[in-house]
Formats: structure tokens, sequence, C-alpha cells
């Protein structure tokens, strides 16, 4: 298991930005990851560990800003001495020393008796990617949007059975119009399911081109 010090910023819904330094007759190429991270707090509610969905370990600096500041509530929103998923470009320190990240959407479990009216939305949505680590189901979304005063419902429900389980997307945008994309990020954590090894694992939605089933495999 490897074990790296880096830097983290949080932002809220952004993707993942490269901040690189170059210098006269040198080419600088810093290391890094992206992709899916489970972020541990402590007491103060700061990050101090974030570890990829093979394993490896990154040591946060202790001279970041490394509370999630939500820009919209005005306030500092990290949970304390807790674990939550983030999304987040790694940089070791001999290269890049920086670290941005986004914080995954939240998205609400919601049993089929529960959902709203506005819960029930089948609006489009983009599928950019999909796939099965860190025990959860990890999904890129492009959500098309005009207006970001518009607030777009996700929700989704679960179905579990003895062939599969099967989770089911709900988007309502609000009449809000598909002119620019804005990537959302969901992390479905699979064990409070229930799943085991080899079980079919399927996430539908409504893409712009009609009905769609993604069918994984949990490993």
């Amino acid at each position: 298991m490897r074990k790296t010090t880096i830097h983290i910023f949080i932002l809220l819904f952004t993707a993942s930005v490269l901040i690189s330094s170059c210098k006269k007759d040198i080419d600088v190429i810093p290391f890094n990851i992206s992709g899916f991270f489970t972020a541990n707090t402590d007491s103060k509610a700061h990050i101090y560990k974030l570890t990829d969905d093979m394993g490896n370990i990154y040591n946060v600096k202790d001279d970041d800003l490394i509370m999630f500041y939500n820009s919209k509530t005005m306030k500092y929103d990290m949970a304390y001495d807790t674990a939550i998923r983030v999304v987040a470009t790694v940089y070791t320190e001999d290269n890049g020393k920086y670290v941005i990240a986004s914080k995954i959407a939240a998205i609400s479990e919601v049993a089929p008796d529960n959902l709203s009216e506005s819960d029930k939305g089948r609006d489009s949505i983009k599928l950019k990617s999909i796939y099965i680590g860190g025990g959860h189901l990890n999904v890129v979304l492009g959500l098309m949007t005009k207006n970001e005063q518009i607030k777009h419902n996700l929700r989704y429900m679960v179905e579990n059975n003895a062939e599969h389980i099967r989770f089911e997307l709900y988007h309502n945008a609000h009449g809000d119009k598909p002119v620019y994309t804005k990537d959302v990020y969901l992390s479905i954590p699979l064990a409070v399911h229930n799943i085991q090894k080899n079980d079919t694992v399927l996430f539908s939605y409504k893409s712009f081109e009609g009905d769609c089933v993604e069918k994984l495999v949990y490993r």
C-alpha cells in the first residue's frame, strides 16, 4: 500500500482542474491521479487522508485548506470524524503540490411509496462514466443546464432480488433548458444492500437517446 503526502482544496460541484507551473527550459510533468476517493475527516472536520479505490493512501498536508466550503450556504459543511466520498485530482508532493477536489453530489434513496411528484421526473441526462470500486457504484453524469438558479432533482430507487440489484435514476430538470453540461458525481454505497461477489448490478436512466440500462458485475 503506497502512502503519499498531498495538498487538498475542496470546491462545490466543479470538475477537477489541473494547476501546473513551468520553469524556463524545463518541462515539468506532474504525476497525478484523478478519480473517486474516500476522504477521512478528524474532530475538527479537516480532511487528513484520502484513499483511492485501489487502497492507496494519500496523506494531506497540515497547512492546506482542507475544509469543504459551501458557497451557497456560506458555511463549512464538512462532517466531523467520518468518511465521505469526493472526486479529486491528486498531485504528489514532489511534483504538483496541489489537489483540487469536488464534493460528490448528494443523492437520496427514496422508497417507491414516498416519491413526491418532483422526484418522479424522467428528464434526460448524459452518462459519462460508471464503474464499481471502493465498495461503491461510482457514476459521472453530464447534467444539461442553462439556468444555474434552477435546482435539478436527482433521486434513485433500489430493486434487490435474487437475480440482480437495480438502481433506477430519476431526474427532474424543472424546465431547465439543455444548453451546456455540468458534471455531477454520484457514489452509491453497495454494502448496505447486502451485495455479494459476482452479483449483477444494473443502473437504469433516461438518456437523450432513450431509456438505458448499464450492466456491471460486483467483483
